[in-house]
């Protein structure tokens, strides 16, 4: 599926992460992410057993680009990392104005991660430019750009579920005490569900959700309301990512 302007939007913000290489004097010329990944997030299934995904160097000069997955901590380095993948190449010399296909491959045994759930991990792109040759009496600021995706390890037993049919069944319940209300959902299914927004009964939308909106297989999550709605017969809205990173919308009875 080719992404949506707004996913293409996304892409451009992945590049948020920054990390400093070479510390010099001056700043001549702004830094800017170069390199644009084609899917916002990567499905692997135990069946299929890889993904492959698109990298684009929209630069005017080469760059190396490496490539690694995490457990979530955006900190750890690649050789402190145990993840059942391997991405080929982990390490590639990209061309200007050049699209790049890479494979993210798992290497686990049928025992490696549980059967009952999806795993998520962090799929990095990370750009390393070239050294430039610096005027006299000129310092400059050299940056290595990293873009970060979600992959999605969906093992067999799951293939008959659909995230759109799993995020109907999220079970929200509202709580109240003195003068504060929240929302407690439930996500009764073994797939992750994203959440971008959420209102009750269509009133002020809610975007800065706890833990990225994220909610884990068989978790819950607890969300401040910005406005207390009536004890009874509320109606939760809410904005969700499908498996191309779609946003998608549905609405739900809330429980008392």
């Amino acid at each position: 599926m080719i992404p949506g302007t707004h996913v293409i939007s996304w892409l451009r913000k992945l590049c948020s992460i920054i990390v400093p290489v070479t510390m010099m004097l001056a700043l001549p010329n702004p830094g800017y992410c170069a390199v644009y990944i084609n899917k916002t997030r990567l499905i692997v299934s135990e069946a299929q057993r890889e993904e492959t995904f698109i990298v684009r160097n929209e630069d005017t000069v080469p760059i190396l680009l490496q490539t690694w997955l995490d457990t979530g901590d955006f900190t750890a380095r690649p050789e402190d990392i145990n993840v059942p993948f391997i991405i080929t190449p982990a390490l590639f010399r990209s061309q200007p104005q050049q699209a790049h296909t890479f494979r993210l491959l798992f290497t686990g045994t049928k025992n490696s991660l549980p059967a009952d759930r999806e795993q998520v991990y962090w799929l990095n792109v990370q750009e390393i430019p070239p050294k430039q040759v610096k005027a006299r009496n000129q310092v400059q600021f050299q940056m290595a750009f990293r873009s970060r995706i979600k992959v999605f390890y969906r093992p067999v037993a799951l293939s008959q579920f659909n995230i759109n049919n799993e995020a109907k069944k999220l079970r929200p319940r509202l709580e109240q005490a003195s003068n504060a209300a929240w929302l407690l959902i439930d996500n009764p299914s073994p797939l992750h569900i994203t959440l971008l927004s959420l209102s009750v009964n269509n009133g002020k939308k809610i975007t800065q959700i706890p833990q990225d909106g994220m909610l884990a297989p068989f978790s819950s999550l607890r969300v401040p309301l910005v406005e207390t709605p009536e004890k009874t017969g509320n109606r939760l809205q809410f904005e969700y990512l499908d498996d191309y990173g779609e946003i998608q919308q549905s609405s739900i009875i809330v429980k008392n």
